[in-house]
Formats: C-alpha cells, structure tokens, sequence
C-alpha cells in the first residue's frame, strides 16, 4: 500500500473518532453548564429581575434536551436508499463496460437510482422526531 494512501487513511480516522470524542465532551460540558445555572438560579435572590430570565433560559435547554434524547433516524428508508445507491452504482459499472445499443439505458438507471438514493439518504438519515411511518413530525412552536 502507498504510504501516501495509508496517511490518508490515519488522518481521515483521527479526524472521524477527533469528533466523536468531541460529540461526548460536548454532552457532558452541556449537562454541567445546566447543573451550574440550576445552582447559580438557586442562589439568587427572590426579587432578581435576572431570575426569570434564567429561568427561561434553563426552561429551554432542558426541553432542546429532550427532544433531541427522543429523535430517531428512519432505518427502513436509510436501507432503501443505500440499496438504491448500490444499485445505482452497479448500472453505473454496467455502464461502463458495455458497448450494445443499450449502454445509454445503464446510465440513464444508474444516474437517476443514485440520484434517488442520496435524496433518500439526506432526508432519512437525519435524526429527527419521526411519527410511525417514519416521516418527520412537525410541531406549531408558536404558544
């Protein structure tokens, strides 16, 4: 293998578990920022103006919490659309090998299923609060 390759390969991993890491610090430094306005809220006096608004603030984070705990990715559309670009991408290679009247009928397939399959891919594998069919569940956020 040429090094230059296998260099790519070591930093493209150390940069995937780089984020990682990052993702789980960032949780943890979320929840004991939350854990440190909850004392400082406790400790301020009852007729702070600033009370409230700290209140407010706290209120918010913990449902922002909450409702990115309770979302999901859609598995079933996240195989589909992988099988469609897996699929896309063998037409792709038929494509690409053929030399019959009917080569353009492979790259026609092959660019519309890949196509269809990265649309699949960026709307399913996203997490989001899905209802049962698997689509995403929008709230009216005006009260």
């Amino acid at each position: 293998m040429d090094t230059n390759v296998l260099i790519a390969l070591i930093a493209g991993t150390a940069l995937v578990l780089g984020q990682i890491v990052q993702s789980f610090l960032s949780r943890a430094q979320a929840k004991s920022d939350l854990e440190g306005d909850l004392e400082l809220y406790k400790a301020l006096p009852a007729e702070s103006t600033a009370k409230v608004d700290l209140l407010t603030d706290i209120d918010r984070r913990i449902y922002n919490r909450i409702r990115k705990n309770s979302a999901t990715r859609y598995v079933f559309g996240i195989v589909l659309s992988v099988l469609l670009l897996v699929t896309g991408v063998w037409f792709g290679y038929l494509w690409w090998g053929e030399a019959n009247w009917y080569r353009w009928a492979f790259g026609v397939l092959a660019v519309g299923l890949v196509v269809f399959g990265l649309v699949g891919v960026s709307i399913y594998a996203s997490k989001k609060e899905r209802g049962p069919d698997g689509l995403e569940v929008r709230r009216d956020t005006e009260s």
